[in-house]
């Protein structure tokens, strides 16, 4: 496999070296991430802890836990930014990010 930076940053978490603001929820399947460095704020990222590619090739266990995390993660969005609306999209184009 090429360089994957996601799953280099996974095994920082894994092995304790994540920041904070790195490392908001972990489960099995997913951690939950603030993109750091970006101009929105609450700009947040679920990277599913193993290297994948496509929505498609999700586990049933991974595909279960993804829509209540996505609705938790919502509501705390909305909670704490008081924002309106929460997006989902899915970015795996980056070269040193196929994850």
């Amino acid at each position: 496999m090429a360089v994957c930076r996601t799953c280099e940053l996974v095994q920082r978490r894994d092995e304790g070296g994540a920041p904070p603001w790195d490392l908001i929820v972990r489960t099995p399947s997913w951690d939950l991430v603030h993109a750091f460095g970006t101009s929105v704020e609450g700009w947040l990222v679920l990277v599913l802890r193993r290297h994948l590619t496509a929505l498609a090739d999700l586990s049933d266990a991974e595909a279960a836990t993804l829509g209540p995390l996505i609705r938790s993660t919502s509501i705390a969005l909305r909670e704490v930014l008081r924002c309106e609306k929460t997006y989902v999209v899915q970015f795996a184009e980056h070269e040193e990010h196929p994850h």
